[in-house]
């Protein structure tokens, strides 16, 4: 769930680039480097392993009307993820690297301070990020829900600081 939680959030934040004309064009605020704010991730429900030390989403533009954003993590064990998505924001499907719960992702943008992606693993809905700007643009707040890696439902909220 942190893994697929990571890379989702930095997906979903650097997924934004310009779409179908039913999407919003995403603010490009999106664009940067971005820190999962610790000290308001939630504590891991007991007997589930411990959150991560630290996690990091960049987004950047990637040109020809798409954005990457890769999410690097540092488990509390020390050991590192990777994870990477190049995509558009124009309800076409984008494969993402490095995550073992999430192969395929769809983004759309309903409003410029809006990303929502709908999650896929071998073709079954696993899931929907949804990504907030603050209007400082200095601030994510990102909700992920949907199945967990143990089948069963989860919903998270984060807050992500740009770096």
């Amino acid at each position: 769930m942190k893994a697929r939680s990571a890379l989702i959030a930095v997906v979903v934040t650097a997924m934004g680039l310009a779409g179908a004309s039913a999407n919003a064009a995403p603010n490009p605020k999106f664009l940067g480097t971005w820190v999962l704010d610790m000290s308001k991730a939630p504590a891991p429900a007991a007997g589930a392993p411990a959150g991560p030390k630290s996690l990091t989403l960049v987004t950047s533009d990637a040109g020809g009307g798409k954005w990457k954003s890769t999410v690097d993590l540092v488990a509390a064990d020390g050991k590192t993820t990777h994870q990477e998505s190049t995509y558009t924001i124009d309800g076409k499907p984008s494969p993402i690297s490095g995550d073992p719960n999430v192969d395929t992702i769809v983004v759309t943008s309903p409003d410029a301070n809006t990303l929502v992606l709908a999650e896929s693993k071998a073709g079954k809905a696993v899931g929907k990020t949804t990504v907030k700007l603050a209007a400082s643009g200095n601030q994510q707040i990102i909700t992920n829900e949907g199945t967990g890696p143990d089948g069963k439902p989860m919903s998270r909220t984060q807050t992500w600081n740009r770096k």
